[in-house]
């Protein structure tokens, strides 16, 4: 049985005798050595169903219009007509998956099987994750 110190900030799995995060350098001197086998499965992926095509989207991953400014954005909708530029971000921790709706347009917004999010809210496999209503994509983990 492997320990490891995971970090706190960024989740890599240190030796267990570091003191510091190789990763990130975080203070790891209060963190307990764990088994390796007892953390979470963090080899788990988030794929979006386009209308598109499939994508499967990174942790930090921005979904709004097509926007030349950042290369990491997925264009959400061919014309943009109905979405905002920075309508969602997907974050991911540990084993979860989750949608943060940062639109700031009061007129766009993300719903997750139908239902509004006012914040953030936890993707699961097999939801349609819709940013406006006229807009969706359907949720694959995996």
């Amino acid at each position: 049985m492997a320990l490891v110190k995971p970090c706190r900030v960024c989740r890599h799995r240190n030796s267990p005798d570091a003191q510091m995060c190789v990763e990130c350098g975080a203070n790891l001197v209060s963190v307990v050595p764990v088994s390796e086998e007892s953390l979470p499965n963090e080899n788990k992926t988030l794929s979006l169903e386009f209308p598109f095509g499939v994508e499967i989207v990174e942790a930090g991953t921005v979904l709004g219009r097509d926007n030349a400014d950042f290369g990491d954005r997925i264009a959400a909708s061919e014309n943009g007509e109905y979405v905002s530029g920075e309508h969602a971000v997907i974050t991911r921790h540990g084993e979860l998956f989750i949608i943060h709706h940062v639109g700031r347009d009061d007129s766009n917004f993300t719903y997750i099987d139908d239902r509004k999010i006012d914040s953030e809210a936890e993707l699961r496999d097999g939801q349609k994750l819709s940013l406006s209503r006229h807009f969706h994509i359907f949720v694959r983990i995996g």
